[in-house]
């Protein structure tokens, strides 16, 4: 989901109408398009929070840099 928002944004339901098709996913053979919503509504919710742990995960930075953003 996170990779196709990243790569073609769309709506939610394009995510599940194409990504779904050309992506091999064994363990999603189950998935429900409500699951999906739930999921990137979950992921919208804490969106900000994410965001800054990846950003501090990936970011190079001097160590006196991080505490002060």
């Amino acid at each position: 989901m996170t990779a196709n928002r990243l790569c073609q944004p769309q709506s939610k339901l394009g995510v599940w109408d194409r990504w779904l098709t050309t992506v091999y996913l064994p363990s999603c053979r189950g998935l429900k398009l409500a699951h999906m919503y739930e999921a990137m509504d979950l992921l919208y919710k804490h969106s900000e929070e994410i965001e800054k742990a990846v950003f501090f995960r990936t970011a190079n930075l001097p160590g006196d840099c991080k505490e002060r953003i």
